[in-house]
């Protein structure tokens, strides 16, 4: 059992172009063998082009996919080959569709016509930086209620609860994702979960933080890329320090820590919330940073972000 005969037929010849000047042809064949007992595995032989081979007429299209039909004479069979300019298709079949993979359909996205047929889009290297914006929650100790006459979160002793209610409020989620010729994890590493020491456009300093960071490998029209992406939370109303209350279940009575009692001497089961002298607030009174009911600790470490400058500045 043997293939006898094979010719390229130019019969079904098809082929598309998309918008990411990414191309799709298909070549048929014609295999006959010597045995109705051949069976598909048998026909993709030395004959036909072998998968990943290149087009003999477009340099940049690479066989991705073979499929086999057999023809009423039991000994004939059609072949075609599917070859695409993109060699991680997501369903290379026979039917031309410049499939793309999700890394490559969703660059562009937005662009207008002018800009998408500019020549330096072929290059995925050269494209603009993508960004999308959404909202994320962050929380945030709630001192006082949204009712039309705002009421402080206090028991009927007028104490803050343990632990303290807490809200949330949106910020603002930038994603950035674009290519670059390398990429390096632990550059990243020492990047992610770090804010800005510095002002960054109309952000202030620390005000942007890098929530996280990932890239895939991509290979496209030729180029070997990375797809990067940078996800961002945007916190202009305040920064990415950590805001708690000054709270403890002791006081300092004579250079001696004491439980914290009433005026009748009783524990009190909530604690106190200390201020600036180490004595508890009176009642009633808000915690504060300037009377030191709020204390401030910097959980994120402070960078420089020159390096999103030029990331930054490539978005449509």
């Amino acid at each position: 059992m043997a293939v006898t005969n094979t010719y390229e037929t130019f019969e079904g010849r098809t082929g598309s172009d998309d918008s990411k000047r990414q191309v799709s042809l298909v070549r048929s064949f014609i295999v006959q063998t010597d045995a109705m007992s051949d069976d598909v595995p048998d026909l993709f032989g030395e004959n036909l082009p072998a998968l990943f081979s290149q087009h003999p007429s477009y340099e940049r299209a690479w066989c991705i996919g073979r499929t086999a039909s057999q023809m009423e004479d039991p000994f004939f069979w059609k072949i075609t080959c599917s070859y695409n300019s993109n060699i991680d298709t997501i369903s290379p079949s026979s039917t031309p569709s410049a499939a793309q993979t999700p890394e490559v359909a969703n660059q562009n996205k937005g662009a207008s016509p002018e800009e998408k047929a500019n020549e330096a889009n072929a290059n995925p290297l050269t494209r603009p930086t993508d960004v999308d914006f959404s909202t994320a929650d962050k929380e945030f100790i709630l001192m006082d209620d949204f009712s039309p006459t705002q009421k402080p979160i206090l028991n009927g002793n007028k104490e803050m609860f343990d632990p303290p209610v807490m809200g949330s409020r949106p910020v603002v989620s930038m994603r950035l994702e674009y290519n670059s010729a390398t990429f390096l994890a632990t550059t990243w590493a020492d990047r992610v979960k770090c804010v800005n020491t510095a002002a960054f456009g109309d952000f202030g300093a620390r005000t942007i933080l890098l929530d996280k960071a990932s890239a895939k490998r991509v290979y496209e029209n030729g180029v070997k890329y990375w797809r990067i992406t940078l996800e961002f939370l945007l916190d202009t109303k305040n920064t990415w320090d950590l805001l708690v209350n000054n709270k403890s279940y002791k006081v300092l009575q004579g250079g001696v820590l004491v439980a914290a009692t009433d005026v009748a001497g009783i524990t009190l089961p909530n604690g106190v919330i200390l201020g600036t002298a180490g004595t508890p607030l009176a009642l009633g009174v808000d915690p504060t940073e300037l009377n030191g009911g709020l204390l401030r600790f910097r959980v994120y470490e402070d960078i420089s972000f020159a390096w999103l400058t030029p990331i930054y500045r490539k978005i449509l």
